[in-house]
């Protein structure tokens, strides 16, 4: 159960999964609904926010701090699940995250990548940093090493469910940190932008939409009052008729 505002979205999980849509939305009150098909959605949402990452450059991102967040189910992450990844299954990721850590980058992995776009689409929501892994465990299979070894100086630790988190023992200099890959940086930097120049957006469809709210209301203020006064005149004229 959840409690949407002005500006919230839904649905969307259904366009970025292929999935039928799992929720009902009630209105408590009046209001105004904006509807984008999935082209729009895809062209306007979908494409200039997610950002994909290929196998290697998934691997140099987990060497450099990256954590592998795996949504799929627990007993699909059991069977197969790629070395040093999270299993936290999509249907109560909304309900982990705060526990997220948002200091570091997430890979996120399902079965084919479908999964992987509606939690990457939620985590960003929520400005956590998030890529999809192409393909998602799938297109694993057809590379030559399929398995991620931990890095050395790295120690994953899961404690379910109050927190996702790693911890790093690091033997290194003072000025020697560790850094994402350039090219992810980069991603992650115009999918900011990208999602900046979205807000905007949806701000500036918002405010259009209550202007044409109090438009509207106005309008049909005016019609009930033209509407009393074509009555009163019409009861005028059938007495005069009737003289």
């Amino acid at each position: 159960m959840a409690q949407l505002a002005t500006g919230d979205t839904f649905g969307e999980d259904s366009l970025l999964s292929d999935a039928p849509r799992n929720v009902t939305i009630t209105a408590l009150t009046d209001i105004s609904l904006l509807r984008l098909n999935k082209q729009q959605f895809v062209s306007l949402i979908k494409e200039p926010s997610l950002t994909f990452v290929t196998y290697m450059e998934m691997q140099e991102a987990v060497k450099q701090g990256a954590i592998l967040l795996d949504v799929r189910t627990p007993d699909d992450y059991e069977n197969h699940y790629l070395d040093g990844s999270i299993n936290e299954p999509f249907f109560s990721l909304r309900m982990q995250l705060k526990t997220l850590n948002r200091e570091k980058p997430i890979i996120v992995v399902c079965g084919d990548g479908k999964t992987s776009e509606a939690a990457v689409f939620l985590l960003l929501r929520n400005k956590i940093n998030a890529m999809i892994l192409i393909g998602g465990m799938a297109g694993v299979k057809s590379e030559p090493e399929h398995h991620i070894a931990p890095a050395n100086d790295i120690k994953v630790i899961v404690d379910r469910p109050e927190t996702i988190y790693q911890k790093h023992e690091v033997k290194q200099s003072v000025d020697n940190s560790v850094s994402i890959s350039s090219s992810v940086q980069d991603n992650h930097t115009d999918c900011c932008n990208r999602c900046e120049a979205l807000k905007m957006t949806n701000q500036q469809l918002n405010d259009k939409c209550m202007k044409l709210e109090f438009d509207k209301q106005h309008a049909e203020k005016q019609a009930r009052i033209l509407h009393k006064q074509l009555e009163k005149l019409t009861r005028v004229l059938d007495k005069l008729k009737g003289e």
